[in-house]
């Protein structure tokens, strides 16, 4: 369909941006580990069109999230996280020897997705907002007082984790002298 509409080299670039053509597919982190290993190979041509797809789809993510918040998720068989570690590998890909005035709206807007979507330093799933726990991780205490003073040493120092995890986090860390 699309070679009759648009000819064969169109049609040759959808395809190459195309993360699966098999059916069934393959489980999903095994279909985007082989894109992103197609991807590191392909031209200018087939990269701009990655890459104003991924903007596309990222774009709307974020749009979703802010509008109907974590319900959006609902449509994805992948988590947060990995929807977050494969939009990053992309730009990461991406960057290998090209460059474009769209990748860092790609880059912004991923880091935006990042910031409201809060992932548990300790155990990688997803903090919800209700339950977060801004504790310093590792424990503050394990720092020098100078660098514990430090507004700016303060905000790195302190990540988000679910507040379970951050209780095991500090009982383990204490009684582990």
């Amino acid at each position: 369909e699309i070679t009759r509409w648009f000819g064969s080299r169109v049609a040759s670039m959808v395809e190459a941006c195309s993360d699966c053509t098999s059916k069934p597919k393959p489980p999903w982190r095994q279909r985007k580990e082989l894109y992103l290993v197609h991807l590191r190979e392909a031209g200018p041509d087939v990269r701009l069109i990655s890459l104003a797809d991924k903007l596309h789809n990222a774009r709307t993510i974020l749009n979703d999230l802010r509008a109907i918040g974590p319900e959006v998720w609902k449509r994805f068989t992948a988590t947060p996280k990995e929807i977050l570690w494969y939009y990053r590998s992309v730009i990461e890909v991406l960057r290998q020897g090209w460059s474009h005035p769209l990748l860092p709206e790609l880059e912004q807007i991923i880091d935006e997705i990042g910031r409201l979507i809060t992932i548990c330093y300790l155990c990688g799933k997803e903090v919800p907002p209700n339950e977060s726990s801004q504790d310093h991780v590792p424990p503050a205490q394990i720092y020098p007082s100078e660098y514990r003073e430090n507004d700016a040493i303060k905000n790195l120092l302190t990540l988000p984790v679910h507040s379970g995890c951050n209780k095991s986090y500090h009982w383990t860390f204490a009684n582990s002298g």
